[in-house]
């Protein structure tokens, strides 16, 4: 574990004081764009989140960074802390900005402290960089995906309409081959949705009985 310079601590304020009544433990998961996505799924409630913040860069700033990961680790009470990513899209950030909190988690964890990493993607830009990089660091990897090609297109769709199946499906692979001799955690989130009037029925529902 890395020694956290002094003149970095006073820089980022004093350490948290927790009032006597907080839970020794809890989950959050930061979202270091913000809404933003390189995909347009229909269904998305988050997306519009982004005309909150007019002329934001929707990108957490590395000194916000540092505070968000000392914090963090400083108000956690017990053993094991998760530190988990989501979006928008996280992996937008580039992976600079994860290594830096890998950088960052190491300076400010406590003795004895486990952490575990997380991220939830929707799997498009995933390379072998990125899957060499949460296999290095047994990253716990969620991938967004609504089923079968038919089922996963009709409604998670790219900036200008195509569906995503084929991209979200080669980030898998490329996990999975990096994980065969690792060990590293790696599971699918189906999305569930409420059809809508205008929707296409979903032939994972069986039809409506008729009054």
């Amino acid at each position: 574990m890395l020694e956290p310079p002094s003149d970095s601590l006073a820089a980022l304020g004093p350490a948290l004081t927790m009032p006597p009544n907080a839970p020794p433990a809890f989950h959050i998961l930061a979202k270091p764009t913000g809404a933003i996505c390189n995909l347009d799924c229909e269904y998305c409630f988050f997306l519009t989140k982004e005309k909150l913040y007019p002329g934001s860069r929707f990108r957490m700033a590395d000194d916000l960074l540092e505070l968000y990961i000392r914090q963090l680790i400083e108000s956690q009470q017990v053993p094991e802390v998760n530190v988990a990513w989501q979006g928008g899209e996280p992996t937008l950030m580039g992976l600079d900005f994860f290594r830096r909190a890998i950088e960052l988690v190491e300076r400010y964890r406590k003795p004895g402290q486990q952490i575990l990493h997380s991220i939830q993607t929707n799997g498009t830009l995933l390379d072998d960089e990125w899957a060499a990089f949460f296999k290095q660091h047994n990253f716990l990897v969620g991938l967004s995906v609504d089923g079968p090609r038919d089922l996963h297109d009709a409604y998670r769709v790219d900036k200008g309409g195509r569906g995503s199946f084929d991209r979200v499906m080669r980030g898998h692979d490329v996990h999975q081959l990096s994980r065969v001799s690792s060990g590293a955690r790696f599971w699918l989130r189906a999305t569930s949705r409420s059809i809508r009037p205008s929707s296409p029925p979903c032939p994972c529902q069986p039809p409506r009985p008729q009054a």
